[in-house]
């Protein structure tokens, strides 16, 4: 209904569509590298996380405390 009333109740084309000039893709090298060490850095601090906690719950002592 409203769209039989005005002219300007859909968007218009400003430009008419073009192959880039240049062509534009993601940096496969550089987002495979930031994965790997996201990842690395990730499991290093759950697993210093995860023997903090077990020797927390365990009373044991650290390995610098006497």
């Amino acid at each position: 209904m409203m769209s039989e009333m005005r002219e300007s109740f859909a968007f218009k084309v400003v430009d008419p569509p073009r192959v880039p000039d240049i062509k534009i893709s993601p940096d496969r090298r550089r987002i495979v590298q930031a994965g790997f060490l996201l990842s690395l850095a990730g499991g290093v601090v759950s697993a210093f996380l995860l023997e903090f906690r077990s020797r927390r719950a365990s009373g044991k002592p650290a390995a610098d405390e006497p």
